[in-house]
């Protein structure tokens, strides 16, 4: 028999405890989009599938606390695509949907929030990227031969998912942990003081917590 669950703000982490470990996630995206290496063509790329992954996962978990928020009890889990459209009339007011989204011609806020979803499915269960889709740190770093491409702006993106998350009641229960008996929030262990010279850098989440990236 499937027990029910209930969202209780009394027993379950709320969005505000559970700020820390998604600005880790964002943080590492950060990371992953200001990294470079040059591809085959010769052309600077970050580590665009990393980075995009790991901020998709946060707005994912974003939409699932509204859509926990906004039914009654339900054990179903939502659907990334349904979390994504949920969540996506927030991200477009956080921010311009042309700071961050390049393509040949107008889409519809539908369309947009179906090529995350698109490109969440790919990248998590396909190992792949949805044709014609170029994943960019910013918009200067377009090419002049990827005129066919749309593009994801990478680090206005990631700034976009941490407005959106901060812009939410800090006081929503955490749902994509409560509801399940096998996940807790994600953390980083500072490293022993004996390492912390060698460690520190790949044991601390990049940039200050809470605070916009420097431009």
């Amino acid at each position: 028999m499937t027990i029910m669950y209930s969202p209780s703000p009394q027993k379950d982490p709320s969005l505000k405890d559970a700020k820390p470990a998604l600005l880790i996630y964002l943080n590492d995206a950060r990371r992953c989009a200001e990294y470079r290496y040059t591809d085959n063509d010769g052309w600077p790329r970050p580590l665009g599938i990393p980075a995009m992954s790991a901020a998709l996962s946060v707005l994912v978990a974003l939409g699932e606390i509204l859509i926990d928020r906004d039914r009654s009890h339900n054990n179903k889990q939502s659907t990334d695509k349904a979390c994504i459209k949920k969540i996506f009339p927030i991200l477009r007011k956080c921010s311009a949907g042309n700071e961050w989204y390049g393509e040949l011609t107008n889409s519809s806020d539908d369309d947009i929030s179906t090529d995350l979803w698109e490109i969440r499915n790919a990248i998590v269960h396909a190992a792949a990227l949805p044709d014609n889709f170029e994943l960019l740190p910013e918009k200067g770093d377009c090419r002049p031969d990827n005129k066919e491409y749309r593009n994801i702006f990478l680090l206005p993106f990631i700034d976009a998912v941490e407005m959106t998350m901060n812009s939410l009641d800090d006081q929503l229960p955490f749902t994509p942990v409560c509801r399940y008996s096998r996940r807790s929030l994600i953390s980083i262990t500072a490293p022993r003081q004996e390492n912390s010279s060698s460690m520190g850098d790949t044991m601390n989440p990049a940039g200050t917590a809470g605070e916009p990236r420097k431009h």
